[in-house]
């Protein structure tokens, strides 16, 4: 249904905080697309904005002044390209008689925002990971498939491959994120020569084992972080049998440069990629309406966001590099 006068909606600030409540443990078990490609807050739905340029980046410039001259003087050249945000969204009509019989066992507004933003996150994961696939392809493989986890070497293999990112970009491998699937992941927690430097280390149980598991692994590669993509999604229409595809690549992981969760709005902060938010449309993430549908004779629930995923360099590899893991 079009959004018209009618139908444009109650905002439910109240919802938008228990689906952002929700979310922080979704969002650290599931997805990590908007990790990847940050938020970038934008006054306007499209536009032109500007790209970091490879030759910019490691540029070492005659710094000393002669006796009474001149400083020398340097610039910034950037790209430009264009952006284009697109309204994504879902409805969930909530029938009165259903209100009626269901809502004394749970609020069905909240589980359908719940429901909704999920899946919007599916399809904004889905997204991200099509454009850093696409996109950023420089690499090499593993010296051993990370599966043999008792020969393989992931250790060395990002030692390396972290290296030929350093010098495209200056950011060392200290403060590089790898990015990779939950089965890669496994592949990791299970190395002989990882398991070799952290056995001695102390473990967490329940909601913080994932957390405490990515900071050990990343203390052992010497990355920043480990980002595990575990999201899935059905490759099959309703009512057909489910056939279940990982939306990020067992055979490829990516060394990365992201933004900090601290300075995630700034554009001056290398970053593989970004997610542009129409923030005239799209004031926060997720925006959740209701309105009322006589034609259902219920209220409808509405969550929605106003998007476009880019990548903010002139070469989408300055700022990754692909490591062919095996699969």
């Amino acid at each position: 249904m079009p959004i018209t006068e009618e139908t444009a909606g109650t905002l439910r600030p109240e919802l938008t905080q228990i689906v952002n409540e929700y979310d922080v443990t979704l969002a650290e078990q599931m997805f990590i697309g908007l990790d990847v490609a940050p938020i970038f807050e934008s006054e306007v739905d499209a536009g032109t904005y500007p790209i970091y340029k490879r030759e910019n980046l490691l540029q070492a410039p005659e710094t000393s002044r002669r006796e009474n001259g001149g400083y020398n003087r340097v610039d910034t050249e950037l790209d430009g390209s264009t952006f284009q945000c697109e309204d994504h969204g879902l409805e969930h009509p909530i029938g009165d008689s259903e209100a009626k019989k269901y809502g004394r066992y749970m609020d069905l507004e909240s589980a359908a925002a719940v429901r909704m933003w999920y899946q919007l996150r599916l399809a904004h994961e889905r997204r991200v990971a099509a454009l850093v696939n696409t996109n950023c392809t420089t690499g090499a493989a593993a010296a051993t498939n990370w599966a043999t986890i008792a020969n393989a070497t992931p250790i060395s293999d990002i030692a390396t491959r972290g290296l030929a990112l350093e010098q495209r970009c200056g950011v060392p491998v200290e403060g590089q994120t790898l990015v990779c699937t939950n089965t890669t992941f496994t592949y990791l927690k299970n190395n002989a020569s990882i398991l070799d430097r952290i056995k001695y280390t102390a473990r967490e149980v329940g909601d913080q084992r994932l957390a405490v598991q990515r900071r050990l692994i990343a203390d052992a590669l010497g990355v920043r972080d480990v980002l595990v993509g575990k999201g899935g999604y059905n490759t099959k229409n309703k009512g057909v049998a489910p056939s279940l595809s990982s939306i990020w690549s067992d055979t490829y992981g990516w060394l990365t440069v992201l933004a900090p969760a601290a300075s995630p709005n700034d554009l001056k902060i290398p970053c593989v990629a970004r997610t542009i938010l129409w923030t005239a449309d799209s004031p926060s993430v997720p925006v959740i309406e209701t309105y009322r549908d006589e034609s259902v004779r219920g209220n409808v629930v509405r969550v929605r966001m106003n998007v476009d995923e880019v990548i903010p360099a002139s070469d989408a590899d300055i700022f990754a590099e692909r490591i062919t893991i095996g699969g």
